[in-house]
């Protein structure tokens, strides 16, 4: 499944009222750590296919959608359970440590 690119019409759908967990990236393009991490998601995305919905947002251009979540920091990744945010992470991020936030076995 490919990562997702969220906006401000489809955050609601995707995010909000998604039947699966989903991983959230809020980045911006100018954000040094954001290229990895973003990398990561699609290996993320490949790993878990449908069981898990893996998004991301640009919030240089979207930042009502940072402000939504009172983003601090980018990258700032989250896990959304039922439109509820289950945990954050702040920072760059591995594949494996972002498997490792959602305890994927």
């Amino acid at each position: 499944m490919a990562v997702i690119d969220v906006d401000l019409m489809n955050f609601g759908p995707e995010i909000q009222h998604s039947e699966v967990p989903v991983m959230l990236c809020l980045y911006a393009p100018a954000c040094a750590g954001c290229e990895p991490t973003l990398n990561a998601l699609d290996e993320v995305s490949q790993i878990c296919g449908a069981k898990l919905k893996v998004c991301r947002a640009n919030v240089a251009k979207h930042h009502i959608i940072g402000t939504a979540y009172d983003l601090t920091e980018v990258p700032t990744t989250f896990l959304i359970i039922r439109g509820e945010v289950a945990g954050r992470i702040i920072g760059e991020r591995t594949c494996a440590e972002l498997l490792d936030f959602i305890n994927w076995k």
